[in-house]
């Protein structure tokens, strides 16, 4: 595959876009419906799956061997806490019993989730309020401190303890305030992804017995207008005060973090959910309530045939919020089914990865078989950065004659950083002062200033898969250049690059899988191949005749394939005005977007002329000077239509008028020192095109 690079700002940045080294990202990118499918894997860590501070560490490192970037780890059972709340108790599971126990679950996992960049998701259970065939015993837990929440049938009774859930109810204003509170109280205290909603629905058939008490009937009444009946309308309203819960509990935590993701856990059918469960998934997608949803959809083989279904129902609702298939491996008899029913989930429409939960996968033939398709489903690793000589030369330090290759060059020639640079501030310079008919400069690779210049323990190990690759400029002619790796015992030459002297930027590069690219030292038993799993430079190596100059700057390694340029249109392997004329010629052509707004404009032509070229905004023959010669060439074109920035079209809307004259005057005198008689030149000519536009 072909990897492209957007070099943005004068640092050329090596991120995700990019070719040069600059501001770190996050290992995961945001989550929304316009993430890749490998960048989501997500599984469920339930409360009954820890019980210590080393079983929430085994468990997240287990989670990042297995390939996960998300974890929903759930600190919220029954109206009570497994982390240091300022609205609820304490659970009162072992080992809390009821009060803190000296450590703080979600304190431990988020930590230790941030060092394998791993998001972590605060799961709560949303209404459920006790969990029992008994009271809580704490008189502070909710349920004892509200009973007036509690779900009630049509008499007024509380829904009884029956050792399931009891929910809390869900048109009560201050019960869904209440659960805000809690949610926000997380994200602000704790630096978590985001708050997963789950149990955020009626539930066991609840909503057709249970919110019949004369208080929610007199809400009812009051809110629409109508009379109580045990009807759909009632049971719509259910379900949209669910939906004003969820909407509250995504302005809290928003409010609190606006990057903050709210994620909920869904029937795996939207039309099931709404008609049984008054839960109003495909609304809070279709809102985009929800940043994340996770559809339940534990299908066993009985019901392995309503997969595509319920999973292109979510799909075909649209919106920016992310929607990834949940799969129960615990109702799989095989390995097999649970990646059947995954990758099927991918073609039909997921936006990802979702698994309940950990304890189902953490060993055996699901748990391999789970890891390799989490691996296999990931692009190849981003380019890494060798080399940038924005501190000092390494790894190319001191050439000399004590360099087995280098002959015919005089101890002048040198290696020096300059700050004549493709990204960043410096880059190599290479000057040689060598025999007329010919020489070979070998300068030797030490990065770590360790062991012998040129030798394995001296130098970067680096993947030899992929492409290896540098910015060369030079004005010298017949000048080439290539590397010579240590390939385990061997030593591997790159073919020569004859490089173009024509003083500009031009990115070279060799395929570590192409033989036809390699050939072997012949002082050395190489066989022409990279044959090693990971290879360290050994040298670079530069051909020349006489006295000769080059610039190199960012030796790139990338592993996913061939280094190709954004901005570079006509495929040259640099920067050059043919690759501008093609840009002015494509304005409003998406595909020539560069600076990443989708459009194609001004922007991004004063972004190849400043930031990849590295010229002037003005210079329209590309002299390095903005003078005379470019305000003749405007003047020549002025008041034309359909042109390009070479005939005066200076900021790129197709017309050549007083909008690029004035950027012309603003840059006027670049790379010139203008005499009295050219700045009375200057006025004399903007004067005669100020006559002309009268």
């Amino acid at each position: 595959m072909t990897q492209r690079f957007l070099p943005w700002c004068s640092a050329l940045t090596l991120a995700a876009v990019s070719m040069f080294p600059g501001q770190a990202q996050a290992i995961h990118p945001e989550v929304n419906a316009d993430m890749g499918y490998h960048e989501y894997a997500g599984v469920w860590v339930s409360r009954f799956e820890y019980s210590s501070a080393s079983a929430i560490r085994a468990i997240i490192a287990d989670c990042a061997a297995i390939g996960f970037t998300d974890i929903q780890f759930q600190v919220r059972g029954e109206g009570d806490a497994r982390y240091d709340s300022n609205f609820e108790v304490w659970s009162d599971d072992y080992p809390y019993y009821g009060s803190n126990p000296g450590w703080d679950p979600l304190q431990v996992a988020t930590e230790e989730a941030a060092k394998y960049g791993i998001r972590l998701h605060a799961w709560i259970n949303t209404t459920p309020m006790w969990r029992g065939s008994s009271p809580p015993s704490d008189p502070d837990h909710l349920w004892n401190q509200h009973p007036e929440w509690r779900l009630k049938d049509y008499y007024g009774n509380d829904q009884p303890l029956e050792g399931t859930y009891v929910g809390i109810n869900p048109t009560i204003d201050e019960a869904q305030d209440h659960i805000a509170n809690v949610a926000a109280d997380i994200v602000a205290n704790y630096d978590v992804a985001g708050v997963h909603l789950d149990y955020v629905r009626m539930y066991s058939n609840t909503g057709y017995t249970y919110v019949r008490d004369p208080a929610s009937r007199a809400r009812y009444t009051a809110e629409t207008g109508l009379a109580y009946s045990d009807s759909p309308a009632y049971r719509q309203w259910i379900a949209d005060n669910i939906t004003e819960l969820v909407t509250k509990v995504g302005d809290a935590i928003h409010t609190e973090d606006p990057n903050s993701i709210l994620s909920a856990a869904v029937w795996r059918d939207p039309d099931i959910a709404i008609r049984d469960y008054q839960q109003h998934s495909a609304r809070w997608i279709e809102e985009e309530i929800l940043d994340l949803a996770l559809p339940m959809t534990y299908l066993s083989e009985t019901y392995d045939y309503l997969l595509e279904s319920n999973v292109q129902k979510y799909a075909s609702i649209g919106g920016d919020t992310a929607v990834v298939t949940g799969i129960g491996p615990y109702l799989y008899s095989s390995a097999d089914m649970m990646i059947d029913q995954i990758e099927r989930a991918r073609t039909s429409g997921s936006h990802g990865v979702q698994v309940y939960h950990y304890s189902d996968i953490d060993s055996g033939p699901k748990r391999t078989a789970l890891t390799n398709y989490l691996a296999s489903i990931q692009p190849p690793p981003g380019p890494e950065l060798l080399a940038d000589f924005e501190t000092d030369e390494r790894p190319f330090g001191t050439p000399g004659g004590s360099a087995p290759l280098t002959y015919n060059v005089n101890a002048s020639s040198q290696v020096v950083t300059t700050e004549s640079a493709m990204g960043g501030l410096q880059s190599l310079r290479v000057d040689v002062d060598g025999a007329a008919d010919g020489w070979t400069l070998e300068v030797l690779a030490d990065e770590y200033g360790e062991g012998a210049p040129g030798t394995p323990g001296a130098n970067i190990e680096f993947n030899a898969q992929g492409f290896l690759g540098m910015w060369v400029k030079t004005e010298s002619d017949n000048t080439s250049i290539s590397l010579i790796l240590n390939d385990g015992t061997q030593r591997e030459v790159a073919t020569e690059r004859m490089l173009d002297a024509d003083g500009l930027w031009h990115l070279i590069q060799w395929d570590l899988d192409n033989p036809a690219d390699w050939y072997p030292l012949s002082s050395r038993s190489g066989n022409g191949e990279i044959d090693a799993s990971a290879v360290t430079l050994r040298s670079l190596r530069i051909l020349g005749e006489g006295v000769s100059w080059l610039f190199m700057d960012s030796l790139i390694h990338n592993p996913g394939g061939m280094l190709e340029i954004v901005g570079d249109f006509t495929g040259n392997g640099g920067y050059e005005p043919s690759d501008l004329t093609l840009l002015a010629q494509n304005m409003g052509n998406p595909d020539y977007d560069l600076t990443g707004d989708g459009e194609t404009d001004g922007d991004d032509l004063r972004f190849w002329i400043v930031e990849l070229y590295g010229g002037v905004l003005g210079d329209i023959n590309f002299d390095n000077k903005v003078n005379l010669v470019d305000l003749s060439t405007l003047a020549f074109y002025f008041q034309q239509d359909e042109q390009v920035y070479g005939n005066g079209d200076i900021n790129g809307d197709g017309s050549v008028n007083l909008l690029d004259l004035s950027l012309l005057a603003q840059a006027f005198g670049h790379g010139d020192v203008p005499e009295p008689s050219t700045a009375l030149l200057l006025a004399g000519s903007l004067a005669w095109i100020g006559r002309r536009s009268a």
